[in-house]
C-alpha cells in the first residue's frame, strides 16, 4: 500500500519529462525552421491566424506577431528569420506611415532585390479617426499623403492603401480594434489587394483616402436601434454574410437588429412543380418565416441560418418590424412571367411579390420596403431577352414599382437611384458584372439607411 504514492509520483515525473522533451524539441524545430515568406507589421494583425493564412500561402511562412515600432525593427526581424534558399519569395509588410516613411520602406525593399513585396498601409477604423484631436488628425493625414506623394515604383513590390476604401474604414463591424480588421476582412486586405496603387493611379488613391477619412471624421449615422429589419432576397443580400454584408453593415452603422433570410440564386417567382419540385424561393422562405417552420428549408442555406437566429434570438417586443424584399435579377435571367393566372399566382413575378407581402402582413405586420434590382452590366446591361414575353431587366424593375404602388409599400429604387451605371460598374460590381462588391454593398446600405431614417419611427 505504501508503494502506490511512489508509483503515482513517478508517473507524474515521467509525464513532465515527456512534456519537457516535446517542448524542447518544438523549440529546436522552430529555431531551425527555414522560411520563404515573412509577414511583419507595425500594427496589430493578430486576427489573421496561422490556419487562415494557410489557405492563401502555400509556402513556409513566418508571421511576426508583435507589431514592429519602426523601420529598423522591421529590418532586424527580417534579418533574424532563417531563409529557405538564398532569398525570401515574398515579404508582406503592414506599414503605419506615422512610424515608417516611404523612403524607409524603399530601403528595406532594396535590401531584398529578388523578393516580391506586398505592402499594405494601416487602415484605422472610423472610431479612431473620430477620436483624434484636430492636430493629431492633421498629422496622421499628413503622414499618409507624404507617403503617397513620395511613392515611386521600387523593386518587385506592390503597394496598397486600404484606408482609401470607404466600405472598410466607415464600417465599425469590420474591426476588432482601432487598427485591427476582423479575420475575414484582414485576410481580404492582406491577400486580395484592397486599394492597390501604382505610379499611374496613386493620385486617385490619395484623393480617395482624403475623401474617406474626411467622411469618417464627420459622418454621423442615425440611431436605428429601435428597428428590426428582416431581409428577403437573392445573392445581393444573401450572398455575403461577413461584416461587409448589407445586413451586418446596417447593424454596425445604426444599431438596427437585422436578420438575413435571403438566399443567393433564389428568385421571387416559384417555378412550377414539374420544372423544379425542390426549388427554394421567396414563397417557401416566407412560409417558413411566417410559420417558424425550419423544416421547409435545407439546413445548409442562409435562410435556415437566418430563421434559426430569428427563432432563437427574437426581436424585442418594443421594436418596429421592417421587411426588405429584394428580388428581380434572377427572375429576369430565368425569364419568369410578370403576371400569372391570379393576382397572387406565385409562379409569376408580381404574384409572388403580392403573396409575400400579404403573408407577412397577416402574420406579423410591419413596414415593407420593396427593393428593385440594381442595373446590371452583364447580359448586355440587362437588355438580353430570356423570357417568352420579350422582357428585359427594366421590365422587372417597373414591375416592382407597380406592386409597391399597388400595395402601398416603400420603394428602394436601386436601378435608377443607387448609382450603379455605365460609369461606375468597375467601381461597384465584381468582375462578373452582376454582384455588388464591398463598395457596392456599402453604398446600398447607406441608401437604405437614408430611407429608414426618413420613415421617422
Amino acid at each position: 500500500m505504501q508503494n502506490k504514492p511512489n508509483i503515482f509520483v513517478k508517473k507524474i515525473i515521467l509525464v513532465l519529462l515527456l512534456f519537457m522533451v516535446a517542448f524542447v524539441t518544438a523549440l529546436f524545430i522552430k529555431a531551425t525552421q527555414r522560411y520563404d515568406v515573412a509577414i511583419v507589421s507595425t500594427f496589430d494583425i493578430s486576427s489573421v491566424e496561422t490556419k487562415d493564412v494557410n489557405k492563401y500561402i502555400i509556402h513556409d511562412y513566418y508571421k511576426h506577431n508583435k507589431p514592429a515600432s519602426n523601420a529598423s525593427e522591421i529590418s532586424d526581424v527580417l534579418s533574424q528569420i532563417k531563409v529557405k534558399g538564398d532569398h525570401f519569395e515574398y515579404i508582406y509588410l503592414g506599414i503605419n506611415p506615422e512610424l515608417v516613411s516611404f523612403s524607409e520602406v524603399s530601403d528595406i525593399i532594396k535590401k531584398h532585390p529578388d523578393t516580391k513585396f506586398e505592402i499594405f498601409l494601416a487602415h484605422p477604423s472610423i472610431n479612431y479617426w473620430k477620436g483624434l484631436s484636430d492636430d493629431a488628425f492633421n498629422n496622421l493625414v499628413a503622414s499618409y499623403t507624404d507617403f503617397l506623394n513620395d511613392y515611386k515604383d521600387v523593386g518587385l513590390s506592390t503597394f496598397h492603401c486600404p484606408a482609401a476604401a470607404e466600405w472598410l474604414v466607415c464600417n465599425t463591424g469590420n474591426y476588432t480594434g482601432d487598427f485591427t480588421a476582423n479575420k475575414e476582412i484582414g485576410l481580404r486586405i492582406m491577400f486580395d489587394r484592397v486599394g492597390k496603387f501604382t505610379s499611374e493611379n496613386v493620385g486617385d488613391i490619395k484623393l480617395a483616402f482624403l475623401d474617406t477619412v474626411t467622411k469618417a471624421r464627420k459622418v454621423k449615422y442615425p440611431d436605428l436601434s429601435k428597428l428590426t429589419v428582416v431581409f428577403f432576397g437573392d445573392s445581393v443580400i444573401g450572398g455575403c454574410t461577413n461584416s461587409s454584408s448589407i445586413t451586418n453593415a446596417l447593424s454596425a452603422l445604426t444599431g438596427a437588429r437585422t436578420y438575413n433570410i435571403a438566399y443567393g440564386g433564389s428568385s421571387a417567382t416559384l417555378p412550377l412543380p414539374e420544372v423544379d419540385p425542390t426549388a427554394i424561393d421567396l414563397t417557401n422562405i416566407v412560409e417558413a418565416y411566417c410559420t417558424k417552420n425550419r423544416k421547409l428549408l435545407r439546413k445548409d442555406i442562409q435562410p435556415y441560418k437566418g430563421l434559426t437566429d430569428y427563432i432563437k434570438n427574437p426581436p424585442a417586443s418594443d421594436t418596429y418590424i421592417i421587411y426588405v424584399i429584394n428580388y428581380g435579377a434572377n427572375d429576369y435571367t430565368i425569364g419568369y412571367p410578370l403576371e400569372g393566372q391570379t393576382d397572387t399566382d406565385v409562379h409569376a413575378f408580381k404574384g409572388a411579390l403580392r403573396y409575400a407581402i400579404d403573408a407577412l402582413q397577416s402574420t406579423k405586420p410591419g413596414t415593407i420596403i420593396l427593393a428593385t434590382p440594381h442595373k446590371l452590366q452583364a447580359f448586355n446591361q440587362g437588355t438580353n431577352i430570356f423570357s417568352d414575353e420579350g422582357l428585359i431587366e427594366s421590365d422587372y424593375v417597373e414591375a416592382v414599382r407597380e406592386v409597391s404602388e399597388e400595395k402601398k409599400t416603400h420603394l428602394l429604387d436601386n436601378y435608377n437611384e443607387l448609382g450603379i451605371d455605365e460609369s461606375t460598374f468597375a467601381i461597384y460590381l465584381y468582375n462578373d458584372g452582376i454582384h455588388p462588391n464591398e463598395a457596392g454593398r456599402f453604398m446600398y446600405t447607406e441608401k437604405l439607411i437614408e430611407l429608414l431614417d426618413s420613415l421617422k419611427f
